[in-house]
């Protein structure tokens, strides 16, 4: 057994080492942490093509803050729950959209 650098316990694998104590969770939360900004920032990526008249691009966008809304659920646990939920009814809204027909000229 040795001793990590912020008091932990941590035991060696082979290749892998396994870190038990406060040095485990702070990695575990710095992960959690970016990945959730990460999910976040592509979800405002899509919702940008979302505005776009580009029918290519709405599709595009919708499903890609379709898949990252549904990825980032266990990054951001209960605190983002109603942002997920508005991202995902987001993303199938975006999907569903049809243009108003346009009447026809003179």
């Amino acid at each position: 057994m040795t001793f990590g650098t912020v008091a932990g316990a941590g035991f060696a694998f082979g290749f892998y080492s396994v870190t038990v104590g406060p040095a485990a969770a702070m990695s575990a939360a710095v992960v959690f942490a970016v990945m959730g900004m990460a999910c976040g920032a592509m979800i405002i990526v899509g919702a940008v093509l979302q505005l776009s008249e580009n029918m290519g691009r709405l599709r595009d966008g919708s499903v890609l803050v379709l898949v990252f809304a549904l990825v980032s659920i266990p990054f951001t646990l209960a605190g983002g729950l109603i942002g997920s939920i508005l991202s995902i009814v987001g993303g199938v809204l975006g999907l569903r959209w049809k243009p108003a027909a346009q009447p026809p000229g003179p």
